[in-house]
């Protein structure tokens, strides 16, 4: 009888020791580090449950329901029971494994999950730079200050040569063009060279202005000897007078004929050399530049013809441009004189000048007025160009006033990025007013602190790269 209950006991203290496994293991499931092991524990120990379950099933049909009956319910029942604790406790340890294997894989559905995603995200939300890579980045700090931010309207505007420095040349003389310097295009100095041309009006010119050199030398030595034959009684008083008129006379002709010489650009030192010159040069007549610029026109070709009333060269001094802004009646009352005005190239580098003058009037074709801007540049403005100028018309004080490129968006959101030591974070702001170059910024950064003010996206960027870096890692 005891050989045949030795499997019964067997069985039983297997079942106990499971019972008890199962105990040790809900006991310490509650220290993080044992979760792994116990779980693997229990995996183990599934063939050998399964094994003892067969065993169980055996006995009973080797033993009957008498057997089961003469050893009483007590030892049955407290077998069953244990099997039943141990099958229970089983399955609650694998589905708590379960669910702690699925909480761990994917925790940021959870709390723990979020907060750590939290925490993380707040590690990696600054950047620190020292004054060596600030200076590599290109990054500028700047003090948060009040100040205006001025109010402005934006209108289409034209560029257009400055009027006062447009030279039309003519030629003051007609004649065939023997010579041309210069070409479209080409800078000139001023009393360089043009054109050369020859002109028969300008010899006519030029012999009448000899002939009246000799006439009035004729009429100097007359009158000298007409002076001194008188002032010894020689001759009559008449013939004094008569000599001295002619001498008159000659001098205002010289004059007349050296005066249509300097109309033609002829300076006195050159009209005094052409005693001395040869006949050939009477015919030469040289265009000179009036200023320093830029041929932008040529109308006149080697072996042409040309009348005094005829265009050959315009030049233009583009140091200085005219910017006609389109202004809009009800813009007239805003808009005057000496107000700032800005052109926005797309290189970063504005252009400001301030206006000259509005015009009084409204142009019966376009219904618009026109307010002038006279700009020194630097070649960037091109006559003939359409720009957008923004004008000052007004400005408004700003608690806090930054540049705007110091405002960027970030986490769905405008922050500024504060120096704190030598670290840069993200603080979210609120926007106000703004213009081209500045914002208010109306809470969220207090005068005195310390801001990135240029270089904002390069920080940005930096933050977002060791976000990125921080990800991977994981």
């Amino acid at each position: 009888m005891e050989s045949k209950s030795s499997p019964m006991r067997r069985m039983f203290m297997l079942l106990t020791l499971l019972g008890v496994l199962v105990v040790i293991a809900l006991g310490l499931w509650q220290y993080g580090p044992a979760q792994s092991w116990i779980t693997l524990a229990l995996d183990k120990a599934e063939p050998a449950r399964a094994w003892a379950m067969l065993g169980l099933d055996k006995a009973r049909s080797m033993f009957g329901a008498s057997k089961t009956k003469a050893t009483g319910d007590g030892p049955s029942n407290s077998m069953t029971e244990a099997h039943a604790r141990g099958t229970d406790a089983a399955r609650a340890a694998s589905e708590s494994d379960g669910e702690t294997k699925g909480g761990q894989a994917g925790k940021p559905a959870g709390e723990g999950g979020a907060e750590a995603a939290g925490e993380a995200h707040e590690e990696g939300q600054t950047v620190k730079l020292n004054n060596d890579q600030l200076q590599e980045f290109g990054i500028e700090v700047g003090v948060a200050a009040e100040g205006p931010i001025a109010k402005q309207i934006e209108r289409p505007a034209e560029i257009k040569f400055d009027g006062d420095r447009l030279i039309h040349v003519l030629p003051r003389v007609g004649g065939i063009a023997t010579e041309v310097t210069v070409t479209q295009g080409q800078e000139v100095k001023k009393d360089a060279l043009l054109a050369t041309l020859s002109s028969r009006e300008l010899a006519e010119l030029k012999a009448a202005y000899l002939a009246d050199v000799e006439r009035r030398g004729l009429a100097r030595e007359t009158f000298d000897r007409e002076s001194r034959l008188w002032e010894k009684k020689i001759s009559s008083e008449k013939e004094y007078l008569d000599a001295k008129s002619a001498l008159a006379e000659a001098e205002i002709a010289l004059r007349a004929s050296g005066q249509k010489l300097r109309a033609l650009g002829f300076s006195q030192e050159y009209i005094n050399a052409l005693k001395a010159s040869d006949a050939d040069d009477l015919t030469k007549y040289a265009i000179l530049s009036s200023t320093d610029g830029t041929v932008i026109q040529r109308h006149i070709n080697l072996g042409e013809a040309v009348s005094s009333n005829e265009e050959v060269f315009i030049i233009a001094d583009a140091s200085t441009v005219w910017v006609d802004v389109t202004i809009y009646p009800n813009d007239m009352t805003a808009v005057r004189a000496g107000q700032t005005i800005r052109i926005d190239l797309g290189d970063g580098n504005p252009i400001v000048g301030k206006i000259a003058f509005v015009t009084p009037n409204v142009s019966e074709e376009t219904r618009t007025a026109s307010a002038r801007a006279i700009i020194k540049t630097d070649g960037r403005l091109k006559p003939g160009m359409f720009v957008s100028a923004t004008i000052d018309v007004g400005e408004e004080q700003a608690r806090v006033r930054l540049p705007k490129s110091a405002v960027q968006n970030y986490a769905n959101g405008s922050v500024v990025f504060v120096k704190d030591g030598d670290a840069f974070e993200p603080r979210p702001v609120q926007v106000g007013r703004d213009n081209a170059q500045f914002v208010e910024i109306v809470s969220g950064l207090d005068t005195g602190e310390t801001y990135v003010a240029e270089g904002a996206f390069t920080v940005k960027s930096l933050i977002q790269k060791s976000q990125m870096g921080e990800g991977h890692g994981h």
